[in-house]
C-alpha cells in the first residue's frame, strides 16, 4: 500500500489531539481538509517540518460550510524546512 498523501477522515479522535508533529513525511501533499481541522479544537502546538510534497496545510475542499477555522487554543506553529509549501489554507473568497 502507498504512504498516505494527507489526513482524509475527521474522527471523534482528534478532538482531544493537543499537539500535531509531523516530520520527513515526504509524500504528504497536504494535513487534511478543513472538516479536518475543525476537529482539532484542543490543538495547543502544531509543527510541521522536513516534509518535501507538502504544499498546503489545510485543503478547503468544500466539505465546511464556515469559511473559518479558528484554533482557539494554539500557542505554538512550526514550519520548518517545507520546499513546497505555497499556502497554509487556500480559501476562494467572493
Amino acid at each position: 500500500m502507498p504512504p498516505p498523501t494527507s489526513f482524509q477522515n475527521p474522527s471523534t479522535c482528534f478532538q482531544n489531539l493537543t499537539s500535531l508533529e509531523v516530520v520527513r513525511c515526504d509524500s504528504l501533499i497536504n494535513m487534511g481538509t478543513s472538516s479536518v481541522a475543525k476537529s482539532l479544537v484542543q490543538l495547543t502546538e502544531m509543527r510541521i517540518s522536513y516534509c518535501e510534497k507538502i504544499t498546503e496545510v489545510i485543503v478547503n475542499n468544500g466539505d465546511v460550510e464556515e469559511d473559518e477555522i479558528i484554533f482557539r487554543k494554539l500557542k505554538s506553529l512550526m514550519l520548518k524546512d517545507l520546499p513546497s509549501l505555497t499556502s497554509f489554507c487556500s480559501w476562494n473568497f467572493t
